[in-house]
């Protein structure tokens, strides 16, 4: 079994994935996807009076991150532009990691290495 290579997660690439959508509200942004994937269980077990759409509402430094996340910059380029943003917080290219690797890890993005 061939065995995966660390990667930094500051030199990868975050994009958002396919089946995400992208909603604004003020100066906030919402995560928007459908609560099922297919379109059978999508009309037959979403509940009655309920949306088929699960809306996810980011604060404002969570807004800030994903509004930078477009395919092409890297995880270190989007900490390095929010350094204003997390003025107050010194570990604040730590935050924007641990938010970018749940991101991940949730399904709402991918990570692309640059070669």
């Amino acid at each position: 079994m061939k065995k995966r290579e660390q990667q930094n997660l500051f030199d990868l690439v975050p994009a958002i994935a396919p089946h995400i959508q992208t909603e604004t509200v003020g100066d906030r942004c919402l995560i928007v996807f459908p609560r099922f994937r297919n379109k059978w269980m999508q009309k037959y077990l979403t509940p009655r009076h309920r949306s088929p759409l699960i809306r996810i509402r980011l604060d404002d430094n969570g807004s800030a991150v994903w509004r930078l996340i477009d395919g092409n910059r890297s995880v270190a380029s989007i900490a390095e532009a929010l350094t204003s943003n997390f003025s107050d917080s010194k570990d604040y290219a730590l935050r924007i990691a641990v938010f970018i690797n749940q991101l991940q890890r949730q399904g709402y993005i991918e990570l692309k290495s640059v070669r």
